[in-house]
């Protein structure tokens, strides 16, 4: 008797657990979406107004930003550093590439990122401020529709883990 409860809890809280961990991956979207809209104001601030290269304005975004964002910035502006003939977009492909589970972005995100990267420094300050502002107002756009996901299946995923782990329990009782 007591076999079963100790077994019918484990299933509960490790069901409950479940649910949990996939609706985390929700909410994580939304703050890597705004850590990453902050990342660009901080490198727009960087290239437009501090007029720092590249590099050093990857490694001082990446040290305004939280992980995994800035170990973005930071692997991008270490490559960078280390490979000056290498162009900026390839580096950040392969930079996303190796933290796009770590982010959990979407194909959206990835490809405003990608456009991002392709025109970073072909542009004067100006045209770069605007390229900045642009990807921003995509981001935010990202943003949303990560917002309007989360609020629709947070509070799925967390029943869902539950009930589906009353269900076993009571299908093995």
């Amino acid at each position: 008797m007591w076999l079963k409860m100790l077994g019918s809890l484990m299933v509960l809280f490790s069901g409950t657990a479940l649910g949990w961990i996939n609706a985390n991956r929700y909410n994580l979207r939304v703050k890597n979406l705004r850590e990453l809209q902050l990342a660009i104001n901080l490198f727009n601030t960087e290239i437009i107004y501090q007029q720092t290269i590249l590099a050093d304005a990857l490694k001082k975004t990446a040290v305004g930003t939280e992980a995994p964002v800035s170990n973005l910035f930071t692997d991008a502006s270490k490559i960078l550093a280390a490979k000056r003939e290498k162009i900026f977009s390839d580096i950040w492909d392969q930079v996303i590439k190796k933290y796009r589970y770590e982010l959990d972005l979407k194909k959206d995100t990835l490809k405003v990122l990608q456009e991002w990267a392709q025109q970073i420094g072909s542009s004067d300050l100006t045209a770069q401020r605007k390229i900045n502002e642009m990807t921003l107002n995509k981001l935010t756009a990202c943003e949303e529709k990560a917002v309007k996901a989360a609020e629709k299946k947070v509070k799925l995923y967390r029943y869902s883990g539950v009930l589906m782990s009353l269900l076993l329990i009571i299908l093995f009782y």
